[in-house]
């Protein structure tokens, strides 16, 4: 809660409220600039969205590794779902919203009952792969190697130059405010969903086995600098050159006001080093002649020991380490750790260490990872973070670092994981979000107590990765989640769980297949051990513990299907259909109208003892708020001035001026138990009790709603501030 004192001339009234849509806004009126004696507090701060999000962009980040095929094909059957429920929400008892009642129609449902949400209709949906190379080393082919670019392998259907869908139908009423519509949008629902297919199905397998999941979609969306190429000079690797392609899909596909979705669909961990980790040489752990070295005693047993490091005793007994093994615990193993930090990922997405949303996200550029290129990561948060910035460059010519913050919230980014984690563990629903939802028992039975440093206490079995048959497991000739422990010859890793195939499928030499001549692996058919009957996943540690401390912006789902044999559309556990509506009921929240925390006290006629502000998204003259047709008015001068001013200290030092754009007052519209969303005038009102059930489907108590004309433009962001005379 924030507390400030306001004088006498900035108070219009009883309260105080201030509203507004931004470029960067984050903060309320906090600064006084009118002298006198105070008399009004603060007694009441809340951050309201806008009504209706307009934009949506989803990337997936699909792994393309070996076995991967068998899941991107259920992924592929899961999109219409996904689509379906995007385009045409679904109509969901008023009172119940866990129940739903039928599907739209044009954005309407019959009455009696409610809309989730309105319609999409502006998307952009895009993939990257996991596949990222092995950068300085030459484990991996340059054809493996996807720069974290979009990818298009499956057709040109609907895919522009940046190769991205965008969904943009004829009749949608969208304020393209950029004026940068792709002219290959699709309008046809048909369209979307057969070229989101083709573009799934072309992503293949083949892939580099190191694979960078996270680190694909960090450089696509957050790095402001990607680089081009990395060298070695000196045994250090050094990066060179800026990828001028990404920061040109980055700019056509990312729009400023979206609400961004990543995507990811991995069935391993993370297996790739950050090539400048370990005093410059992280590089190497990817290389397969690289022969890492043993570790000291201390780490076998505590890992975050300070005396746990590299020995200096004879190197590893594991001179050839296959790339399923390689990263599997390498501090334990090795005394090492090679990867990027987890922390950089996210803060990449808006969060900071304490798990909370960002005012004013920034990240580091290549500099400001290392000391000098060497050393320990620093992560130095230098630059304004492409994700949450207005404009995009297009050229390594441009800048890269001091951008102008944009609009967008870190509540609007969600992170979901498609990954390594038994469907058992997480207790699908598919009658209830609320039931489907992880606790913080779940969570330790997912991950342990600390599993990053190793420490598994508390964790599910089959979530503890291991080479050897783990103990708690071994004893069990057959094991419902994952069919046994087996003998991975110090090649593999056991499995998290496996699902049975559609098909079963003879592997050939070269195959991308987990079936050989002699496998004792649990996938294959013990009596044809060429023959692959399952498909299987490991823990996906990493994947899941960063959407764990993404807390509500984190969503997670199993890899490993419920049902794989039956596709009847009311089979609401085949496939990936689970992992779509754990999704989407996650996103639901941010695609709907938001609570106020708590009632205010309105006037006899019904006003709101509140005043609301809509700063206008692109700088120009204030004289734009003389628009009584859009609902404005300009504010008080006093008000104005203080507004400016707490603006200006929150954003001091990242390159938003507020005082550059229009500041309306938008008209108020309130009137007892009346809701204005259907009031053809432009403006806003405050409703409570029965009045707001109604119109939020029996979410909120207390909302602040908008007439169609007055609904603020997409990327708003509403900050809420009452200042209660005393």
């Amino acid at each position: 809660m924030i507390f400030n004192r306001l004088g006498r001339a900035a108070a219009k009234s009883a309260f105080v409220a201030v509203l507004a849509t931004v470029a960067g806004a984050t903060g309320c009126l906090a600064v006084p600039v009118a002298p006198g004696d105070p008399d009004t507090k603060a007694n009441f701060t809340a951050t309201i969205r806008q009504t209706v999000v307009e934009r949506v962009d989803l990337l997936f980040a699909i792994d393309n590794s070996a076995s991967m095929g068998d899941k991107q094909q259920l992924l592929s059957e899961a999109i219409p779902d996904l689509l379906q429920r995007l385009l045409v929400p679904n109509c969901v008892d008023p009172k119940d919203e866990n129940r739903v009642v039928g599907t739209s129609d044009a954005g309407r449902c019959p009455d009696g009952s409610k809309i989730e949400f309105a319609p999409i209709k502006d998307m952009h949906v895009a993939i990257v792969s996991s596949s990222l190379g092995t950068p300085g080393s030459t484990t991996c082919t340059d054809a493996q190697n996807d720069h974290g670019h979009l990818l298009n392998r499956g057709g040109t259907q609907g895919v522009g130059p940046s190769n991205f869908l965008a969904w943009f139908p004829a009749s949608t009423t969208t304020d393209d405010s950029r004026g940068d519509t792709p002219a290959n949008a699709i309008s046809n629902s048909d369209t979307l969903t057969s070229a989101f297919q083709d573009l799934v199905r072309g992503v293949k397998e083949q892939g580099c086995g190191y694979e960078a999941q996270n680190e694909a979609w960090y450089r696509f969306l957050v790095q402001p600098d990607p680089y081009s190429q990395v060298g070695i000079v000196g045994n250090r690797a050094v990066y060179g050159g800026v990828d001028e392609q990404i920061l040109q899909q980055r700019h056509d596909f990312l729009r400023p006001d979206s609400l961004v979705a990543i995507i990811q669909v991995t069935d391993e961990d993370e297996s790739t080093a950050d090539p400048q980790s370990l005093n410059g040489t992280g590089y190497k752990m990817m290389d397969q002649h690289f022969t890492p070295p043993k570790a000291t005693a201390s780490c076998a047993r505590t890992p975050t020991d300070p005396s746990c490091g590299p020995s200096a005793d004879a190197d590893t007994d594991e001179p050839k380490l296959h790339f399923n093994v390689r990263f599997h615990q390498p501090k334990r193993r090795f005394g090492v750790d090679p990867f990027f930090p987890l922390a950089r990922y996210v803060n990449g997405l808006g969060i900071d260490a304490s798990g909370n949303p960002q005012s004013a996200p920034r990240v580091p550029d290549r500099e400001g990872e290392h000391a000098k290129g060497v050393g320990a990561y620093l992560g130095s948060t230098t630059c304004v973070n492409p994700l949450f910035a207005a404009e995009l460059p297009t050229s390594a010519n441009d800048e890269l670092c001091k951008l102008t913050p944009g609009p967008r919230d870190p509540a609007m980014v969600f992170f979901a994981a498609i990954t390594g984690v038994p469907h058992q563990l997480l207790h699908f629903d598919a009658t209830s979000a609320d039931k489907s939802r992880l606790t913080n028992d779940d969570w330790t039975k997912i991950l342990g107590r600390d599993p990053l440093n190793g420490d598994f206490t508390g964790a599910d079995p089959h979530m503890v990765p291991s080479i050897e048959p783990r103990s708690a497991l071994n004893g069990q000739q057959v094991d419902p989640i994952n069919v046994r422990e087996w003998d991975t010859q110090g090649n593999d890793l056991q499995y998290a769980c496996t699902f049975p195939l559609k098909t079963a499928k003879t592997c050939a030499a070269g195959d991308a297949c987990d079936c050989k001549a002699g496998s004792d692996a649990p996938v294959c058919d013990p009596q044809n051990p060429t023959v692959q009957t399952r498909a299987k996943a490991y823990p996906g540690i990493r994947h899941l513990a960063l959407a764990h401390a993404l807390g509500e912006q984190g969503i997670v789902s199993s890899i490993c299907p419920i049902d794989t044999q039956d596709p009847s559309p009311t089979n609401a556990k085949y496939g990936y259909r689970p992992a779509v509506k754990v999704i989407i009921d996650r996103l639901k929240n941010a695609l709907a109208s938001q609570c106020l925390p708590r009632r205010l006290v309105p006037s006899l006629e019904g006003k709101a003892p509140c005043m609301l502000l809509e700063v206008l998204a692109k700088p120009g003259a204030q004289s734009q708020c003389s628009n009584a047709d859009a609902g404005f008015t300009q504010p008080d001068a006093d008000v104005l001035k203080r507004f400016i001013a707490d603006q200006k200290e929150l954003h001091k030092g990242d390159g938003f001026d507020p005082s550059t754009y229009p500041i309306c007052e938008l008209t108020d519209l309130s009137e007892t138990d009346k809701s204005c969303v259907g009031d053809s005038r432009a403006g806003w009102c405050y409703v409570n009790g029965a009045a707001s059930r109604e119109a939020t489907g029996d979410r909120c108590s207390n909302s602040i709603l908008f007439s169609e004309n007055g609904n603020p433009k997409s990327g708003a962001k509403v900050y809420l501030q009452c200042i209660e005379k005393i």
